[in-house]
């Protein structure tokens, strides 16, 4: 078994002699592998008569090292090939690939949530000139009493501004906290944990 596995069932990895039950069958644990994983390893004939099959569905090689892993692909693909005589009968996945379009995906995601993050900038910009706005045009009456007793421009531009500030930096606070509360809600429900 795995070290994760051994975690998950007994709590600690000196697990060897112990036995766990798989579909109704009582196995006795040989060996903790030294990966951490969840990986329960039995004999190859043990599980066809377990899953009533005899067909092999996957396999996984590892290469010598990554800069072999071409190399390996390359042979891998040449000895199935001159075995079945068609490529469509098997297909070889390589991690590097995988990982390589992993990276390509989460890209594509990072810039589509930028320009989304963009977008709401933009607009929750606009909508605070409006607001802004609508607010001077409201209160002449108050920019004429302060011009009145001796306000410059300045000083009534600068009260604006940082009201306008104000405005979205609270709403910009407001707008984390609920994420951040939404984000645990699904964590929770999902069973992921959120780390910042």
């Amino acid at each position: 078994v795995g070290q994760e596995l051994a975690m998950d069932l007994f709590g600690n990895t000196n697990v060897v002699g112990n036995t766990v039950h798989v579909n109704g069958r009582k196995f006795r644990i040989v060996g903790v592998l030294d990966s951490t994983s969840s990986t329960l390893i039995m004999p190859f004939t043990l599980a066809q008569r377990m899953l009533n099959s005899t067909n092999i569905t996957s396999i996984y090689l590892s290469a010598t090292d990554t800069d072999t892993v071409d190399a390996a692909e390359y042979e891998l693909n040449r000895f199935l090939y001159k075995k079945y005589q068609n490529d469509s009968t098997y297909s070889i996945m390589n991690q590097e690939t995988i990982l390589e379009t992993m990276e390509e995906m989460t890209g594509m995601l990072t810039t589509m949530l930028g320009g989304i993050a963009g977008i709401s900038l933009l607009v929750g910009g606009i909508g605070i000139m409006n607001i802004m706005l609508v607010s001077v045009t409201e209160r002449t009456r108050e920019i004429g009493i302060r011009k009145a007793i001796g306000a410059k421009r300045r000083n009534i531009l600068m009260q604006f501004l940082i009201e306008s500030v104000v405005i979205s930096g609270l709403g910009g606070v407001l707008g984390l906290g609920l994420s951040l509360i939404l984000m645990k809600v699904i964590g929770g429900y999902m069973n992921m944990t959120l780390t910042m």
